[in-house]
């Protein structure tokens, strides 16, 4: 998606296009489009394009430009190659540099084959919400333990009490 959106963007005759954090393509007078790599400020073009063509918020527009950028290196990387349908294609050069070769006369891909492209975006996966996994509830037998050793415990704070009040009075005998 974001491919087609630079290319239809410089087709209607703007000069150039940023892709934020990758390199501008611009075009010539001679119709000849070329990629500079070291201009990589964000202008906010291509989001704002990207937002109206599939009606994608801010974040998801660019979360769809950096996903491009991902694929088209992660092509590179792979098959030397990163092939943008309609528009050109991506290789480095000796140097590493990347390097653009516009090929205007392939034919657009039909929408129903360019949705299974890999760099056309499909619809974002749906976020599954994991909810931790109940507690199990204490068995009546472990209640009944519970309850006793509160029981015991509260006894026990009774017994030592009565003890030292007794013993602070004088009136336990059988202890002296």
């Amino acid at each position: 998606m974001v491919a087609k959106v630079i290319r239809e963007y410089l087709a209607e005759g703007k000069n150039k296009l940023t892709v934020p954090g990758f390199g501008t393509f611009m075009k010539r007078d001679s119709g000849n489009v070329i990629f500079v790599e070291l201009l990589r400020t964000d202008d906010g073009i291509l989001s704002e394009l990207v937002e109206d063509t599939g009606n994608y918020s801010d974040v998801e527009a660019m979360a769809l430009i950096d996903r491009f950028i991902f694929n088209v290196r992660k092509e590179i990387e792979r098959h030397g190659k990163a092939v943008l349908e309609g528009f050109g294609e991506m290789t480095r050069d000796e140097n590493g540099a990347l390097k653009f070769t516009y090929q205007p006369a392939r034919k657009p891909v039909p929408e129903t084959a360019r949705q299974e492209r890999l760099f056309e975006e499909k619809e974002p996966a749906k976020r599954v919400v994991r909810r931790p996994a109940p507690r199990p509830k204490p068995s009546s037998r472990s209640k009944k333990t519970d309850t006793f050793i509160v029981i015991a415990v509260i006894a026990a704070a009774i017994a030592v009490i009565a003890l030292a009040f007794g013993l602070s009075t004088g009136n336990m005998p059988f202890l002296k």
